[in-house]
């Protein structure tokens, strides 16, 4: 019985001293820090878009698309820089058709978008955690058109009316943001931690 209880605590021992290289470590580490980022982008993301889209719906009941396009105009910026306050991060929408030229892709984010653009009508559209150079993390969300959205993102003269379209021009005299389907891949959720 003894020799036993010896030969299980030797196994024990080993079993409990195994040989972890750095690497598969580093690697663990690594995966982790992905999935917690990556689940903080998430719920970041996650609040922005119900902050953004639930006021703009409730524009849209108290006065059509003229008042949410003027509602959008004034507080889209806002909205979104409370949701980057509260979680104390740098947030951005970007895309290739903007509405906004604030809203432009800078070049790292134009290689982004064109990575999600060639992968557009496919299941494999997934989130993505990049680490910069300089060790810190960016989190990228596709944005897929919502129905309610083709309002004003969908296709002028059918989904967005003409005296609508004329409205957003005078916002946006740059606008590349129709010609949209429910469900098209429309650009980024960019979000810096």
């Amino acid at each position: 019985m003894r020799s036993l209880i010896y030969a299980l605590s030797i196994l024990v021992f080993f079993t409990a001293c195994k040989d972890t290289t750095p690497s598969d470590k580093q690697e663990a580490s690594e995966e982790s820090t992905t999935i917690d980022y990556k689940e903080k982008g998430r719920s970041i993301t996650d609040a922005a878009f119900s902050r953004l889209s639930q006021n703009l719906m409730k524009a849209m009941q108290e006065g059509g698309v003229p008042y949410a396009v003027d509602y959008c105009h004034v507080e889209a910026y806002p909205i979104t820089d409370s949701v980057s306050s509260d979680f104390e991060v740098s947030i951005r929408r970007t895309s290739a058709k903007y509405r906004n030229p604030e809203n432009q892709p800078t070049s790292f984010e134009a290689a982004l978008i064109n990575h999600y653009e060639a992968q557009s009508g496919s299941k494999q559209m997934q989130d993505s955690l990049i680490v910069l150079d300089d060790g810190s993390h960016v989190y990228a969300r596709p944005i897929l058109l919502q129905e309610p959205c083709l309002n004003c993102h969908g296709t002028v003269g059918q989904e967005v009316k003409e005296e609508h379209y004329a409205l957003i021009k005078e916002k946006y005299p740059e606008d590349k943001a129709v010609g949209y389907s429910a469900g098209d891949f429309r650009g980024l959720w960019m979000v810096r931690f």
